[in-house]
């Protein structure tokens, strides 16, 4: 059963400080996962027996899907437009189209970890701060690992884990001098 689950436990929160409402969360959620995992080891039981290789099937499946970045952008925009403003739309517009210029690609398969890295590299030539590279990398990470789930496909999500440098001169705001307040509200006073 391993193969078919990315982690070997199950660990969550139950979100409750009262150990009898703890008690019963966790007898109700172990009862639905083994009730679930008997399901799955009588389904593994049965495909071994007549020689079915069902993940193999779905993963190859998966994998043939062809999506391009468009249709992952328009996606994106169609599920996530409910009461968003003007700026939305054009940050992600603006977004997909640095990607897209940067890298060339047009599906989402052919992105590689190289392209992510060449596509920080790009923003950060570009003179963008570091919070305005992570504002673009994040719209461009929400909008592939959307038509990743989306589309069930299954090659890796390249913008995760692509180190973005802090900037190294953090300017600090000076406080405005006294002597300079003293004379705005002597001039702000006079017109008053």
């Amino acid at each position: 059963m391993c193969s078919r689950f990315n982690k070997d436990r199950v660990i969550f929160s139950l979100r409750t400080r009262l150990l009898p409402k703890a008690r019963q969360s966790a007898d109700a959620l172990t009862d639905r996962l083994e009730r679930y995992w008997d399901i799955i080891r009588l389904e593994i039981f049965y495909t071994r027996e007549l020689g079915l290789s069902v993940v193999r099937e779905v993963e190859e499946s998966n994998s043939n899907v062809f999506v391009s970045i468009k249709d992952a952008l328009g996606s994106y925009l169609h599920l996530k437009n409910a009461g968003r403003s003007k700026t939305f739309f054009q940050g992600a517009e603006l977004a997909v189209g640095y990607l897209t210029k940067v890298t060339g690609a047009e599906e989402l398969a052919s992105l590689s970890a190289s392209d992510a890295a060449r596509f920080c590299d790009h923003l950060i030539g570009k003179g963008m701060t570091a919070a305005s590279v992570r504002r673009v990398f994040g719209t461009v990470k929400a909008i592939t690992n959307l038509a990743i789930r989306e589309y069930g496909l299954s090659f890796p999500k390249v913008f995760a884990n692509i180190f973005i440098p802090d900037e190294e001169k953090a300017s600090t705001r000076l406080p405005i001098p006294d002597e300079t307040l003293g004379a705005i509200q002597k001039v702000s006073l006079m017109y008053d």
